[in-house]
């Protein structure tokens, strides 16, 4: 009886406190020019591969620029997206074509280690407790490269509900 007593105390002290245990907003980069720095300037050079393709052709909708990013043995692993050069540019050749903005809303980290790139971006979301309300989270998607282009990716996307989060908006 008493585990049960002090179980049910620490459950009430942790609801006491969860407001001061409520996660940090996630927030994008403030200078996305130095997310793009490196020493190696290869590393440098694939980020700038991939953060110039996802201003250009997935946010833009510039997909006429395309074959200069991405490799025609194109691997995708989005689950909802398909694989190959040509069924990419063809999805995001259906969006509406924007003017190229000079960053990404919403990015948060670019990294670089080896033939990989790692993009890191604020995710809002519907909080599912709460109808209405949004909470930040965290997307990311990898892209591997090969001669100056994009050969594969990943990300955290689903299927199902939302369409693919794809790149964040211009900002």
């Amino acid at each position: 009886m008493k585990t049960s007593l002090a179980f049910l105390l620490m459950l009430g002290a942790v609801g006491a406190a969860a407001p001061a245990l409520a996660q940090a907003p996630v927030v994008a980069a403030e200078n996305q020019a130095a997310l793009l720095k490196d020493k190696d300037p290869q590393l440098a050079a694939n980020k700038k591969v991939v953060f110039d393709f996802l201003r250009i052709v997935l946010d833009a909708a510039h997909t006429e620029q395309g074959d200069k990013f991405v490799d025609p043995g194109y691997i995708e692993h989005n689950p909802v997206i398909p694989t190959g050069r040509a069924g990419l540019l063809k999805l995001f050749g259906q969006m509406p074509r924007k003017e190229v903005q000079p960053t990404l809303r919403g990015l948060v980290a670019v990294t670089a280690d080896g033939d990989l790139v790692t993009v890191v971006s604020v995710a809002e979301v519907d909080e599912p407790h709460k109808p209405g309300a949004k909470y930040t989270t965290s997307h990311f998607d990898m892209f591997r490269l090969k001669n100056g282009r994009i050969i594969e990716h990943w990300d955290d996307d689903k299927k199902g509900g939302d369409a693919p989060q794809g790149p964040p908006p211009p900002g």
